[in-house]
């Protein structure tokens, strides 16, 4: 075996390299933190946080009102999903608002592929502006 990239090894035997057990609650553990910070930038500064969607357009009122709309969304999932995962029940998550409240259908996380560490076998890359022309091509 030799020292690979990131601390893993390369075998050079015919035997399959084992993979990394991950911990599927702390992986949705840490996209539920994620989504809270996501959010928490688009609320807190809406122009910074949508120019690399947007560039100029984000400045404009009516954009920066949507991404504050968004953040807030997101950062309602994400502290949703939190407290889903702090009181075990996998199956619904409840969204509350004032007076409004939401029971969502989840899916157990046994029911998600299980994905191995290392390297992916594919990468690609894409330039901002191509980026930005997939996201407009999916507006209603």
């Amino acid at each position: 075996m030799t020292a690979g990239r990131a601390g893993f090894e390369n075998h050079e035997s015919s035997e399959a390299p084992a993979t990394a057990q991950v911990d599927e609650r702390q992986v949705v553990r840490l996209l539920a933190i994620t989504r809270v910070a996501v959010g928490a930038g688009l609320l807190l500064s809406p122009t910074l946080a949508g120019r690399p969607w947007l560039g100029d357009a984000a400045r404009a009122p009516a954009a920066r009102l949507a991404l504050r709309m968004m953040g807030g969304r997101d950062i309602a999932l994400g502290v949703g999903l939190l407290r889903a995962l702090d009181t075990g029940d996998d199956g619904q998550l409840t969204l509350s608002a004032g007076r409004s409240q939401f029971s969502l259908a989840c899916l157990p996380t046994e029911d998600f592929p299980v994905m191995a560490g290392g390297e992916l076998p594919h990468a690609f890359r894409l330039q901002a502006g191509e980026l930005r022309l997939l996201i407009d091509r999916t507006r209603f």
